[in-house]
């Protein structure tokens, strides 16, 4: 792998309240990040005859998923056989209310599906019509009447935002992030349910012509931390709620405490920790390199089970490289109060930069509060962590 290019593309993919950092996605245009496909420029070269900046996003994602696959043949013995996915048609899908947006990206709750007589659903093949027929019966929960699934798809301003080139990146990525759903299949990963019946093409249509149809999460772990914060404990400093959640896990509890069988608080925590690491564990079996480990990025089901998800910034790692030993050089990316020092200053790195990241999110879940708050810029984080 080249090294960084000196055009790197630093996207502003979240915007903090206050004085925060932002996450940083990053494109090397002489190099592809994990996967030997062709760089930027030359996918944008080779949809010369595109017209519009719908049409150029829709080629270059095309090429970008094709590559991806390519690069993916040597390692497909290692991932189950993919899951059937539901192919739906834009006008099938009957969108509630906002759930939550992103820099790139939107995601809505899905109400219902109107699958009745539509031109998809004469076109599809006997699995893909049972999956459809089945998501329909079960579009919302039976006692809450609550939608049981959500649709993603880019930014309709993106297209004015900016230029035909980036805007077309960022079509490629949400195509790959499908790409990596497609196949994961862990009880601790995002599912992908559904996807656009054009694929890819669809992009032509614009920004929402090409969606990804996936599970319907309750609540994120950033807000289940504030949620904890709320608990009486607050005020305190870091080491005393942890030392909090210690003595809930072997203290001894009240006479009158009418939840002695629910977990300790610690235990929660721990437990949504194990799941997460469980989710990494599975990613780093099959060369996964998430680079954007966060709470924000951890989603709960309607059980309660953590859910990684957001996979726009993944990687994978190149088979003739040792992932955890070798160093590899990638372009920067990640959430910088989260990355690894390696990662930070712009070095090569693998799949450990994860296991950094990791022990952050384990920290913040166990004090409840937010790495490296005061610090108000990347070049300090960076003096900061390479202590």
């Amino acid at each position: 792998m080249q090294s960084i290019s000196t055009s790197i593309h630093v996207e502003l993919l979240e915007e903090w309240s206050g004085p925060e950092m932002e996450r940083l996605g990053s494109v090397d245009e002489s190099s592809c990040d994990g996967f030997p496909r062709q760089s930027s420029n030359n996918l944008v070269n080779n949809c010369g005859c595109a017209k519009t900046s719908h049409e150029l996003a829709a080629c270059v994602a095309a090429q970008a998923k094709e590559s991806f696959e390519d690069s993916m043949l040597e390692l497909m013995a290692s991932f189950p056989k993919r899951d059937v996915i539901a192919p739906f048609k834009k006008s099938e899908v009957k969108l509630g209310r906002l759930l939550g947006s992103g820099e790139f990206s939107h995601v809505y709750e899905i109400r219902s599906f109107n699958i009745g007589s539509s031109e998809a659903a004469a076109s599809v093949n006997k699995e893909e019509h049972e999956l459809r027929e089945f998501m329909k019966s079960r579009e919302l929960y039976r006692d809450s009447r609550k939608a049981r699934y959500a649709i993603k798809h880019l930014k309709p301003e993106l297209v004015d935002k900016y230029e035909s080139k980036e805007y077309s990146k960022y079509a490629s990525d949400i195509v790959i992030e499908a790409e990596f759903l497609s196949m994961l299949q862990h009880p601790n990963i995002m599912r992908l349910r559904g996807i656009s019946d054009e694929g890819s093409a669809g992009l032509v249509n614009g920004p929402s012509g090409y969606f990804l149809i996936i599970d319907k999460l309750d609540e994120t772990l950033d807000g289940r931390i504030e949620a904890w914060k709320k608990l009486g404990l607050k005020k305190k400093s870091s080491f005393e709620l942890l030392q909090s959640s210690v003595s809930s896990l072997t203290g001894k509890k009240k006479k009158d405490d009418d939840s002695k069988d629910e977990p300790s608080p610690l235990a929660q925590r721990l437990e949504i920790a194990l799941q997460l690491a469980a989710a990494v564990n599975y990613l780093h079996g099959k060369r996964i390199l998430f680079r954007d480990l966060k709470p924000a990025n951890c989603g709960f089901d309607v059980r309660g089970d953590l859910k990684l998800f957001d996979f726009g910034l993944a990687k994978l790692m190149p088979t003739d490289i040792d992932p955890y030993e070798d160093l590899h050089k990638m372009s920067m990316a990640g959430t910088p109060r989260y990355m690894s020092p390696e990662a930070l200053a712009g070095k090569a790195y693998n799949l450990k930069a994860d296991v950094y990241t990791f022990s952050i999110v384990l920290w913040e879940i166990l004090s409840l509060h937010r790495p490296f708050v005061g610090i108000r810029n990347s070049p300090a984080l960076i003096r900061q962590v390479g202590k």
